[in-house]
């Protein structure tokens, strides 16, 4: 930290916005974008805040630089474990953000920088609160948890089931508009590879372009990403199953003997992954079929 940016817990402001925007600031500096992650530094900053606030916390580096926070306070019967995420979405082209994108900074009234609102706005808010609630005494236990990789796979989430790092109750500090949610979309990546014979391009006849019979299952899923769209709950929307990378080839004068399809769906309730990703596989199994070729799918 800086001049200036020390954390404030003997003079808050209301609901101690000086102190969450220091320990904000410092958060917002620790390069955790996912891919790689390397949440072990800001899992770092959390632990010296409440460690020098008398709460114990855990460092849990599970993979060489990736890490969760966990910390507890309170006694008592009940749980309720508050949690969000280390790691970030990374920041594009650096040179299109208007200042630094690891250095927040305030703007008409708003905080602006990578993760300030996804999610570590709220890791700071949540750890201001929880040595806040420490100082006063509990008749229950809050625990605190901030886990790495939930921009890619969930690894950090996954392993806190394992240990048990749970509660009766679960808030979790995703960005909604400052609206309390009680439903969340499920997540499928769904991976499609098309076969076909690699050619020279001279000679496109002794092989079989797997492109064009991509684009021909592109169109052909049409139907089942509008069934998925057309599944809506009422807070959180429609559920949706689009295309987000296609990938073939090496080389121009090439021609491929294959072509991935990757996919992103978003369930929404009462429809569960598991019966999305049957619904998937059973659609392709048919469309294969129909095209007259194998479609490999992964989910």
């Amino acid at each position: 930290m800086g001049e200036g940016d020390t954390y404030l817990s003997d003079r808050w402001g209301r609901m101690g916005e000086p102190e969450v925007v220091a320990l904000l600031r410092d958060l917002v500096a620790t390069r955790t974008a996912n891919p790689p992650g390397n949440e072990l530094e800001g899992a770092e900053v959390l632990s010296a805040y409440l460690e020098g606030r008398g709460v114990p916390a855990e460092v849990d580096e599970f993979a060489p630089g990736r890490a969760n926070l966990k910390a507890e306070v309170g006694d008592g019967s009940r749980t309720v474990l508050l949690t969000s995420h280390l790691d970030v979405v990374p920041p594009g082209r650096e040179d299109l953000w208007t200042g630094d994108p690891f250095r927040l900074r305030r703007e008409g009234g708003r905080l602006y920088g990578r993760g300030a609102s996804d999610a570590k706005g709220s890791l700071a808010a949540m750890a201001v609160a929880v040595a806040g609630l420490a100082r006063e005494g509990l008749p229950g236990r809050v625990r605190f948890a901030a886990v790495a990789g939930e921009e890619v796979d969930g690894m950090g989430s996954q392993r806190l089931v394992r240990q048990g790092f749970l509660g009766d109750g679960v808030v979790v500090g995703e960005p909604t508009g400052l609206r309390v949610m009680t439903a969340h979309k499920g997540r499928l990546k769904v991976t499609l590879e098309i076969p076909g014979k690699a050619a020279h391009a001279s000679q496109p006849q002794e092989g079989v372009n797997p492109i064009p019979r991509a684009a021909e299952v592109v169109l052909r899923m049409e139907p089942l990403c509008r069934e998925f769209s057309e599944r809506v709950h009422p807070l959180l929307g429609p559920g949706s199953l689009v295309f987000t990378v296609a990938r073939a080839g090496e080389k121009a004068n090439m021609v491929p003997d294959s072509c991935i399809l990757q996919m992103d769906a978003r369930v929404v309730p009462p429809w569960t992954v598991e019966g999305a990703a049957e619904d998937i596989e059973a659609f392709v199994g048919r469309l294969s079929g129909e095209l007259g070729f194998p479609i490999s799918v992964g989910i």
